[in-house]
């Protein structure tokens, strides 16, 4: 997983609550899984299948301590056959903010009718 430089100011901006920053609550997927992920990115690398509000939530520690990852969830209804191969998190229903991207392997092969629900993880540390 790679966060990005824009997705690093835009954190900046989200902490110290300066200029207008949107928090990261989209999560979507696409097909490439080639491209390895890096920080210049700002949008996925292959053809975005779909984007959509996550649930997001911050992660504790057993003892109750709250650490720096951020978790995304979100259950996709598929709609076609497809391949998704990468995932990412935004700031906007579409354009917008990039904050990471990561490469899925190996891909996964998904047809109509088919549910996925990734589960990701951001750490900030």
């Amino acid at each position: 997983m790679s966060i990005t430089y824009a997705g690093k100011t835009e954190c900046a901006g989200l902490a110290g609550n300066t200029g207008s920053k949107t928090a990261f609550t989209y999560l979507a997927y696409g097909d490439d899984n080639l491209t390895t992920a890096s920080p210049g990115q700002t949008a996925l690398q292959g053809t975005e299948s779909q984007r959509a509000a996550a649930t997001v939530s911050r992660q504790t520690s057993a003892t109750g301590v709250a650490s720096a990852k951020l978790r995304f969830t979100k259950t996709f209804s598929i709609s076609k056959t497809e391949t998704i191969g990468e995932v990412g998190a935004f700031n906007a229903s579409s354009g917008g903010t990039m904050l990471c991207r990561d490469t899925i392997n190996p891909v996964r092969s998904v047809k109509s009718g088919d549910t996925w629900t990734p589960t990701y993880d951001v750490n900030f540390a």
